[in-house]
């Protein structure tokens, strides 16, 4: 579900971040419920993680991190 939404509403944030006019504002506000749920669903999923599956995810991440911070 959160990967759908985001793929849906990516070119419309860029839209609406650029290009917002007015009369857009029903479709502005739609996106920003949703990106409201999109954060509550992620804080949960965050929340439940176990130690296991953080350190899984560190693992996966630390590489990432040490190719962009330098």
């Amino acid at each position: 579900m959160v990967r759908r939404i985001k793929r849906r509403h990516k070119s419309k944030r860029l839209d609406a971040q650029y290009y917002m006019r007015i009369g857009r504002e029903e479709q502005v506000n739609t996106m920003l419920r949703e990106a409201k749920m999109f954060i509550a669903d992620f804080d949960v999923f965050v929340s439940n993680l176990t130690n296991e599956e953080i350190l899984k995810y560190a693992k996966m991440i630390k590489p990432l991190i040490q190719r962009y911070s330098k």
